[in-house]
C-alpha cells in the first residue's frame, strides 16, 4: 500500500513524501494559482490527488 504525506510549506509549496514497501521518495511541489485566491486546503487536496493519479500509472521513482 502506498502512503502519501503532503505537508504545506510556504507560498504554495508542498513537501510530499511517498512511502511504499521499504522505500520512500520526497518531492517539493509548487501550486501556482495566479490571479485566484489561494486556498491551502484545496491546494493540499489537489497535490495529493495528483500524486495518487500518477502513482496509479507509474512507480514512485518515476515521478
Amino acid at each position: 500500500m502506498v502512503e502519501i504525506d503532503v505537508d504545506a510549506q510556504s507560498d504554495g509549496q508542498f513537501r510530499v513524501q511517498v512511502r511504499e514497501g521499504g522505500s520512500s521518495t520526497s518531492h517539493v511541489v509548487k501550486v501556482d494559482v495566479e490571479g485566484e485566491p489561494f486556498d491551502s486546503t484545496a491546494a493540499h487536496d489537489l497535490v495529493e490527488a495528483s500524486f495518487r493519479f500518477l502513482l496509479d500509472r507509474e512507480p514512485k521513482e518515476s515521478i
